[in-house]
């Protein structure tokens, strides 16, 4: 795939979130992928352009998460260095922190909540697959939809395909 003009990104594919996997895996990160790409490791195909991931809130894992992405093409992470609360607002705040969304050669968007949840609240609904050899961690279907209570036409759209497969695994459990 060719590289975006200086300034841009290009769409995200299946290929690099095995390379943020293998970088996140690689620096002994606590992460989870969320959004549209753990939604096509379940089978559900949704159009997306990013990489969603939840991390542990916690000075040697945003320590971690931000040296393992300045490993990217562009380096994108490498203004954080040193930063041991990169979700810190400018009023100091970090009650209710934010997405830091990384503007590498693509995007790949870091929170550490998703829908109020932090990484502590989705751990017990992570899982592991497989992706050319390298393994990822991603939320399964049940703590996607927990990530999937907003107002958001996406997220909407989102709940009523994880229901249908939740529904679909349900029935051949029976």
């Amino acid at each position: 795939m060719p590289k975006p003009a200086p300034g841009h990104t290009r769409p995200a594919t299946w290929a690099d979130v095995e390379t943020v996997a293998a970088l996140l895996e690689q620096y002994r990160v606590d992460y989870v992928l969320i959004g549209g790409y753990a939604l096509q490791a379940h089978g559900i195909t949704r159009a997306t352009t990013d990489i969603d991931i939840v991390v542990r809130n916690s000075p040697a894992n945003n320590a971690g998460w931000i040296a393992a992405l300045g490993h990217l093409p562009d380096g994108a992470t490498k203004v954080l260095e040193g930063d041991a609360e990169p979700f810190r607002t400018d009023d100091g705040a970090t009650e209710e922190p934010g997405t830091i969304r990384v503007l590498d050669e693509f995007v790949v968007d870091v929170m550490p909540a998703a829908c109020a949840l932090t990484y502590e609240d989705l751990e017990p609904f992570i899982g592991r697959v497989e992706g050319n050899g390298n393994a990822i961690n991603v939320l399964n279907l049940d703590g996607l939809l927990l990530t999937k209570r907003g107002v958001r036409p996406k997220d909407q759209g989102d709940r009523v395909l994880i229901e249908r497969a939740l529904a679909m695994q349900r029935q051949r459990k029976r």
